[in-house]
């Protein structure tokens, strides 16, 4: 017996007293008896109180901190038999105490982590007790029960390893799973010791903690499911992070592995992830979409079918803004496609879109995923033609222009590679290196980061100089009848010269891009044949064909047709076989009129490249009079299609082809003709193709047949039924519902437009032509003011005369001879009366402007029309508008951006003037002045509605264009407002109605601008001498303010302390121009100068615009004239309930602009409760306001454009001075 805590210690029998002053041996000893017996009692209730006193003395501070390792061992063992044998009512009942017991515990649970300890036995013992009577179950009550399992939970992880045994593994749980689940709580420190060993490093490092945690994490899920859930709405939706937490910083690697381990735990977290897609923070959004885009693409995974609204959301971020997380989604989109037959439909959409991505890297994704998983090339030519059959077939029209720009775009790489390996084949010489110098310059642009593959390009270059071998081969790669097989085979070959495939190899990697896009896989002889077939099977209604597509024979067969057509387009010497061309020929004899116009379409492409005429005589033998027939007596689309096939493929008997077709088309230009309309778009196209063939007859027969008897003339009394009345209900109809008559004079004014494009320089018929198509306008489409037409014809006959003036201007020469009378009563088609003349005129000046910059399109002037949108008060057709004239700002800034990195000084100082979009507001401002309803310039409303209009483009203009200078568009107003007005200069009303255009125009730049800094600007103020007249005095400044006081804005404080318009006085411009380091005469200074300045007869000279240029969009275009919104917009997902309200029909500055909603086209109809304006608006949103934004390069990229310090601009107004003459039509 002993005795300690002043109580009698009662042993077991045959145990003897355990005491301080034993020996280390003898303590052993002892207590490995004791540690024996108390092992073999079992768990009574209310027996061995009497050991209760043994109980606390082994429990002293003495044994617990006793320096032998084997007693620490023992006395806890014995401890562990206590709790087991007197539970659930322990002995110990201090808090500190058993505390301090469970933490003795656990550091001696610590002995497990080695399997061959001979001690381990006894450890193991102590694990299996603790887990048999949940011992830990204890500590509860305790305050600090949290740091206790802290503790114990960390040990266990840290232990954990390959030796142990299953049986060891599985006690661990048991010790652990209990103080999860029977827990009134997991803390945040113990939900972070569990989980960040389901992450990296201990996932891969320490795999056996890690499977201990996902254990832990399965077997505790629905306990854990709530705090997991709170854990991250703190840091998903309140944006709270606590530092002190290792999973904080891994929240989304958290979310993957979760999901992998116990899906179930994140049904309420994986919707909050929704939230970060559409978060205004960059990176944020890039985390949630890594992750998404890992768990969706994932094999097996059925997270997308689960969380379909946060797969929608996730397929949005394909068009995010940012470039990283739009090539993010394309990365993964191989894993879906591979993965995920059920999603392909989903991901096919999206890539299409991104296959005209405004960011190279991006595109180029796209076309490896398209030749490696879409159109997979390592397949058998008919297997490979399947695959882009069904892919073609099953897109919509957005999706096929995407296809059709992307294979455009690897032609146009393709080409300039070609040119340059034909370089490398010339002697070597200073013209032929800086020839190759220049190649490899522009070659950077279709390549990501373009100054960092210069260096490997040029690499690449001397590469191609020493080894003849690789330079044979890349002939070979670029060879236009290259089979795919050959063009695999030769990159193959070309990738083993360029050194190791690994990443760190940039040389490889660039040159491997690089034949990436040029090389041929997807398309060649073998292939088209099977594709031909296809075609046919298609058309006949092949069921093998059609089961494959799931479409119908006229679907399956319009489809293929383009398909064929867009190939032509891109590899027409693959068509160039007698089978082929033969098979497509018999096309043409089909019943069905809309098969022959893509057929004819194709074979124009083939022609283009090398006429049939002279490659196989005998085919063109019986091409030639097919298509004469089509162009005398077929549709109108097959006639315009015919005379252009028929001008690519004759040879030398072209000319008599030509007359046969003229000479029948005269007999039928009348309307007892049933071939009338046909013989007038026959006769636009012949005039077109070939306006110096037959320049005089086909004069003659504008002259007489098309002006004075069709155009001139009323014919058919259903033209003019009878006098207009207020109550006709029909404002617009389709144009298969006007009368013949109608439809034939909207031909006749497409003839003469034609008939213009193709003379080109014929300044006279330039200006006739202008007199009538203004006079067609200004009478609302009835000529003849006979008061007797439909108001729906007259709708289409000012638009097609509209439409027909905005083509004829994108052509040099012809297309600068309107004046500003005709300028400004066009521009009123803006505010048309119909609201489908306002939209479909938007589509076509957009169309117009963004075609071929900077020579095939519209002039810079008609930028200015987008002003007018902002008295749209149709809120669909409004943002629409705003995105065609952001679209078409951007695409002006990339040129810019492009000339000037280029280093082109001298056409980058030429182009300037002329593409730069912010000279947009010069032209504005002398509209909104001519605008029939701004009347009085002191009238408040008056000028609110112009004040709006001017904010409409300035906004794009000033907001979030780094390249914005306040201090150009300053002196620009300044300057306006000290000339007069170039039409009516003496009327003193007009010319104060442009001065107040000007003031509210200075008033807007002041109040809107943030940063008055003062900066370079790549050009200065220029004023077009067009619309704005020089005033008499030469030392004329214009100081008054011609607006009401309230309208009136003060300068702010900093940004210039002389202001015109406004309060102040006047001061010199404060733009920043660049020192003249170049000398010039006097007579040099003063030409320039002069030269945007005055009026000279000299147009043309300025104007490197034209239409002589092919592009596939002129054939894509063939229902160019019904465009809608609906065709170049997306879908709304929802009709509109509210979109049928009235609204009145004439456009004034105080009212309404719009008709009736029902009368627009089917995309202005549909209900986007907001979306589509947010969608512009949206900061994380790629659409087409935001994700070609391509900014003017600041200092740096200006001081490239020239070597001249001063960037010598040419004139931007003179090209447009002989346009005034002839004005008395």
């Amino acid at each position: 017996m002993g005795r300690g805590d002043n109580l009698t210690i009662l042993y077991p029998p045959g145990c003897r007293e355990v005491i301080e002053d034993l020996g280390p041996d003898e303590m052993i000893r002892r207590l490995k008896t004791l540690a024996h017996t108390l092992q073999s009692m079992g768990q009574d209730d209310g027996a061995y109180q009497e050991y209760v006193p043994l109980a606390m003395h082994i429990a002293d501070d003495f044994f617990l901190s006793y320096p032998s390792r084997d007693v620490q061992l023992l006395i806890a063992c014995c401890i562990a038999d206590v709790l087991r044998v007197y539970a659930p009512e322990a002995p110990y009942k201090d808090p500190g105490q058993v505390k301090t017991l469970f933490m003795f515990l656990i550091k001696q649970l610590g002995g497990l982590k080695d399997p061959k300890d001979p001690a381990f036995k006894r450890y193991f013992y102590l694990l299996e007790n603790l887990a048999y009577v949940k011992s830990f179950n204890m500590c509860f009550e305790l305050e600090d029960c949290q740091e206790i399992f802290c503790k114990l939970f960390k040990l266990m992880f840290n232990i954990v390893n390959d030796e142990h045994s299953g049986k060891v593994k599985s006690f661990m749980l048991d010790v652990l799973c209990p103080l999860i689940n029977e827990s009134d709580v997991v803390s945040n420190d113990l939900l972070d010791i569990i989980l960040s060993n389901v992450l990296e490093p201990a996932k891969s490092q320490r795999k056996n903690a890690y499977q201990l945690a996902k254990d832990l994490v399965v077997k505790c899920s629905d306990t854990l499911e709530p705090y997991i859930q709170a854990f991250f709405n703190h840091v998903l939706i309140l944006g709270r992070e606590e530092k002190t937490l290792t999973i904080s910083q891994k929240v989304y690697d958290l979310i993957y592995e979760l999901n992998h381990i116990c899906p179930s735990v994140l049904l309420a977290v994986l919707p909050q992830l929704e939230f970060k897609l559409k978060s205004s923070d960059e990176e944020e959004r890039y985390g949630s979409v890594s992750l998404l885009a890992r768990m969706f693409s994932e094999k097996d995974s059925t997270l997308a079918l689960n969380h379909k609204q946060l797969w929608t959301a996730f397929l949005g971020r394909f068009n995010d803004i940012s470039i990283k997380i739009r090539t993010k989604c394309v990365q993964y989109s191989m894993h879906f496609l591979l993965n995920h037959p059920l999603l392909r439909k989903d991901i096919t959409d999206t890539l299409k879109l991104r296959q005209h991505d405004s960011e190279e890297s991006v595109r180029l994704l796209v076309e490896r995923l398209l030749n490696t998983c879409l159109v997979p090339y390592q397949l058998p030519p008919e297997d490979r033609m399947k695959k882009l059959f069904y892919l073609y077939a099953t897109i919509d029209d957005n999706a096929s222009k995407a296809f059709i720009e992307l294979q455009k775009h690897q032609l146009a790489v393709r080409k300039n590679v070609a040119e340059l390996i034909e370089l490398h084949r010339k002697p070597q010489d200073e013209e032929r290196d800086r020839e190759i110098a220049y190649r490899l310059g522009h070659l950077t642009k279709f390549l990501p980061d373009p100054l960092k593959v210069q260096e490997f390009l040029r690499k690449f270059s001397q590469h191609l100089n020493t080894d003849s071998q690789l330079l044979s081969l890349m002939e070979t790669v670029v060879s236009h009848d290259v089979s795919c097989k050959d063009s695999v085979d030769a990159v193959t070959q070309i990738l083993k010269k360029l050194g190791q495939p690994v990443m760190t190899n940039l040389y490889y990697n660039t040159i491997k891009m690089l034949l990436e896009r040029v090389s041929s896989v997807m398309v060649d002889r073998v292939a088209l044949d099977a594709l031909v077939s296809m075609v046919e099977g298609a058309l006949n209604g092949d069921p093998t064909i059609l089961d494959t597509l799931n479409l119908t024979s006229d679907i399956a067969t319009e489809k293929g047709l383009k398909l064929l057509f867009v190939l032509s387009f891109v590899y027409p010497s693959h068509f160039l076989h007698q089978d082929i061309l033969t098979r497509l020929i018999s096309l043409l004899n089909v019943p069905n009129t809309s098969i022959s116009p893509p057929v004819l379409a194709v074979l124009t492409c083939i022609g283009k490249y090398k006429p049939i005429g002279e490659l196989y005589p005998e085919l063109a033998s019986v091409l030639i009079p097919v298509c004469q027939q089509f162009a005398c007596s077929g549709t109108p689309k097959q006639a315009k299609h015919a005379v252009r096939c028929l001008h690519t493929n004759c040879t030398s008997d072209a000319d008599e082809v030509f007359e046969k077709i003229l000479e029948k088309i005269k007999e039928q230009l009348t309307f007892d003709s049933p071939h009338f309309r046909t013989s007038v778009v026959s006769l636009g196209h012949i005039a077109f193709n070939m306006p110096d063939r037959f320049l005089i007859p086909i004069k003659n027969i504008v002259s007489r047949k098309i002006v004075k008897e069709l155009l001139m003339r009323n014919q058919t009394p259903a033209h003019t039924p009878g006098p207009i009345t207020s109550e006709e209900p029909e404002e617009w109809v389709e144009e298969d519902e006007l009368t013949e008559e109608s439809s034939v004079k909207m031909e006749g004014i497409k003839m003469m437009a034609r008939w213009l494009l193709g003379l080109k320089s014929d300044v006279i018929s330039a200006q006739k032509t202008f007199r009538m198509l203004n006079a067609f306008i200004l009478h609302k489409g009835d000529l003849l003011e006979t008061g007797k037409m439909m108001k729906s014809e007259m709708a289409h006959l000012r638009l097609s005369s509209g439409a027909a003036m905005l083509k004829i201007c994108e052509q040099k020469g012809v297309g600068d001879q309107f004046t500003s009378e005709q300028f400004y009563n066009l521009s009123l088609l803006m505010n048309d009366e119909c609201p489908q003349v306002r939209e479909r005129f938007a589509i076509k000046l957009h169309k117009g402007l963004a075609r071929g910059i900077p020579h095939k399109c519209l002039p810079l002037d008609f930028m200015g029309f987008y002003a007018l949108a902002g008295l749209e008060s149709d809120r669909q057709l409004r943002v629409a508008v705003r995105q065609y004239m952001i679209a078409d700002i951007n695409k002006r800034r990339e040129y810019i951006r492009s000339i000037t990195m280029s280093g082109g000084s001298e056409k980058a100082s030429s182009q300037l003037p002329h593409i730069m979009p912010d000279y947009m507001l010069v032209f504005a401002v002398p509209l909104l002045a001519h605008h029939p309803e701004f009347t009085d310039p002191s009238d408040k409303s008056q000028l609110k509605r112009i004040q709006s209009c001017l904010w409409f483009i300035l906004e794009p203009l000033m907001t979030k264009n780094d390249a914005y200078c306040f201090g150009f568009y300053k002196a620009l107003i300044e300057q306006m407002k000290n000339h007069k007005d170039a039409v009516k200069p003496e009327d003193e009303l007009t010319n104060q109605k442009l001065w107040a255009v000007c003031d509210l125009a200075m008033g807007l730049i002041l109040s809107k601008t943030t940063s008055f800094e003062m900066k370079e600007f790549p050009s200065d103020p220029r004023i077009p001498p067009m619309y704005f007249k020089k005033h008499e005095d030469p030392n004329f400044v214009n100081v008054k303010s011609y607006l009401p006081l309230e309208l009136q804005v003060t300068a702010p404080k900093g940004s210039t302390k002389v202001l015109t318009g406004v309060t102040k006085k006047v001061s010199n411009s404060m733009v920043v121009l660049k020192p003249n380091t170049q000398m010039h005469s006097p007579q040099d200074r003063s030409k320039d100068d002069s030269s945007m300045m005055e009026d000279t007869n000299n147009v043309t000279n300025n104007r490197k615009r034209g239409r002589s240029g092919y592009d596939i969009e002129d054939d894509l275009e063939d229902e160019e004239d019904s465009t809608t919104l609906s065709s170049v917009l997306p879908t709304p997902s929802a009709p509109s309930a509210s979109s049928t309200g009235p609204a009145s029909k004439k456009g004034r500055l105080g009212g309404n602009l719009t008709a009736p909603a029902n009368r627009i086209s089917s995309y202005l109809q549909k209900e986007t409760n907001g979306k589509t304006q947010e969608e512009v608006e949206a900061p994380n949103e790629d659409s087409s306001e935001k994700k070609n934004r391509a900014r003017i390069p600041k200092k740096k990229a200006v001081s490239g454009v020239s070597n001249k310090a001063d960037v010598e601009l040419q004139t931007m107004a003179s090209r447009r001075s002989s346009r005034r003459t002839n004005k008395n039509m």
